[in-house]
């Protein structure tokens, strides 16, 4: 009896080079796309650090301090006791590349022996703290601020000092939904501060006192 054996014919060189192509082509694809996408977000960072460090450096301009996530506890609202060195990143690229400013202070008062005093601040236009929207606390108290309409951007924001400042219009700060405590400033009308009760119910909404003399 006369077995007959079945062969199967080897691919032909045509269809392994197709078959190399396609891989080849979707690797290229794969690896353009990739590319694509670390390009987008390389731009959206720096384009974000750039803003960042922008804001960061005209409050620093302005005599005012800056705290980062390293350095400010938000569930305690207080400086950390034990900040963490700087890393390889924020050594080589900066606090702003990876890390986000939590509280910001452009208070222009102090303390003395007799009580608060309140010298000479020329900050009016607050339009560089719209660039930091990671901000959790603020102080503009003793600040010659007016116009709160820059901090509608701060969404954030979970504490404000107003005290001491010639702020009327408190109506933007509605626009806040994490807003949890707010000192306003002597000039602020009554029926501005009921208001702003209505629309932040969960805002404890503290009046001005004068300091004692």
């Amino acid at each position: 009896m006369t077995t007959t054996m079945e062969r199967t014919a080897p691919p032909s060189s045509k269809t392994s080079t197709g078959a190399a192509y396609r891989r080849l082509r979707f690797s290229v694809r794969g690896l353009v796309i990739a590319l694509t996408v670390a390009c987008v977000w390389l731009g959206l960072t720096m384009n974000r650090v750039r803003r960042q460090h922008g804001a960061v450096e005209w409050i620093r301009s302005q005599g005012g301090i800056v705290y980062y996530d390293f350095e400010w506890q938000e569930e305690s609202g207080r400086l950390r006791e034990d900040a963490p060195p700087p890393g390889l990143v924020r050594s080589v690229f900066g606090a702003d590349f990876s890390s986000r400013p939590l509280a910001v202070y452009m208070s222009g008062y102090f303390f003395t022996t007799r009580g608060a005093s309140y010298p000479d601040n020329d900050i009016v236009d607050i339009t560089r703290l719209s660039q930091l929207p990671s901000l959790r606390y603020l102080s503009l108290a003793g600040t010659q601020v007016t116009d709160l309409a820059p901090l509608a951007a701060l969404t954030q924001l979970r504490e404000l000092d107003l005290s001491a400042t010639r702020v009327q219009n408190v109506s933007p700060l509605a626009r806040l939904p994490e807003l949890r405590k707010v000192y306003l400033g002597p000039r602020v009308e009554q029926t501005a501060i009921d208001q702003l009760r209505r629309a932040l119910p969960n805002c404890s909404i503290i009046p001005y006192a004068s300091p004692v003399s």
